[in-house]
């Protein structure tokens, strides 16, 4: 029985010792990928003020949420690309009006979380989209896709922060009043003749703040400050199109923190315990394994 239980520490010995380096260099890149499996909704809660078309009017301020639906398209996605369909839909409370909706096809890098040019994405996209890469480096700035300006905008490092019990880097990102597209409004906005029409000029400001889980490069909690608003063909200003303030609700992270926790303890696992842990166990059993199966010395005669 010793002799078997040194023969079982050996082979165990070996085998910790042996495959802890292939743990790291084969079974790592593998578990560093973002799933493309998935079906997940995120609310965000805050207030807005927003044009009415119906009224022509300004409403608000008003109580306003914010639904994100991610459908993973496994059909389109493989071992390298995730497909993501984003479907994005802002709605006044009180008056169950929409203000606002996007419809996105991702597709991207799953380690890196950078934009690939494929599989159908839509529309084109630019940077990191709906992630930041592993192993975030907080001196960097990440240029990272903006819906709204539909350009990768450079998210920077500002602080450390604790998140529903997870460390996460906190990045923002500004917008300074970019042009992002032109409307055709009634001349008499900008005291011009009621039966007219101008071309106006669509701005843009933000300020996007992005709560990151620093080893998976996980968005763990997402808030925006955004306006927007038109100019006359002379650059004047006409009036305000929308104001949004709004933030990521704690059920919401919650959900994604657990998710996040269950993805750091497998990268864990193959990036630290088994491969540093492993061999010392390994080589501890081999000790042991040396113990085990050496021969007893013979009893002295006479004894």
């Amino acid at each position: 029985m010793r002799r078997t239980l040194g023969y079982i520490a050996f082979t165990l010995g070996c085998l910790l010792i042996f495959t802890a380096p292939l743990m790291r260099w084969y079974a790592l890149p593998r578990v560093e990928k973002a799933p493309y499996d998935v079906d997940e909704k995120t609310v965000s809660l805050g207030s807005g003020q927003y044009f009415s078309p119906a009224t022509f009017s300004l409403v608000g301020p008003v109580p306003v949420q914010n639904t994100q639906t991610a459908k993973g398209i496994p059909a389109k996605s493989n071992h390298r690309v995730a497909v993501i369909n984003l479907f994005s839909r802002t709605v006044d409370l009180v008056n169950d009006v929409g203000m606002d909706y996007t419809n996105d096809v991702f597709a991207f890098d799953r380690n890196t979380g950078f934009a690939v040019h494929c599989c159908d994405e839509q529309p084109r996209h630019a940077g990191y989209t709906l992630k930041l890469p592993f192993n975030i480096d907080k001196s960097r700035a990440y240029p990272f896709w903006d819906t709204t300006a539909k350009a990768a905008i450079p998210v920077r490092y500002v602080r450390t922060e604790e998140v529903a019990g997870l460390q996460a880097y906190v990045f923002q990102s500004y917008v300074d009043d970019m042009a992002i597209g032109t409307l055709e409004i009634p001349a008499s906005f900008d005291n011009g003749p009621d039966d007219e029409n101008i071309t106006a000029t669509r701005h843009y400001r933000a300020t996007t703040t992005l709560w990151v889980e620093p080893f998976t490069g996980a968005i763990l909690k997402g808030g925006q400050v955004a306006a927007q608003w038109v100019t006359n063909p002379q650059g004047k200003f006409i009036m305000p199109l929308a104001f949004t303030d709004l933030l990521n609700d704690r059920a919401s992270v919650e959900r994604t923190a657990k998710k996040i926790r269950d993805k750091l303890f497998q990268l864990r696992f193959v990036d630290f315990w088994f491969p540093v842990i492993g061999p010392l166990v390994g080589l501890v059993l081999l000790a042991l394994s040396a113990v085990l199966l050496r021969r007893p010395r013979a009893r002295r005669a006479g004894a």
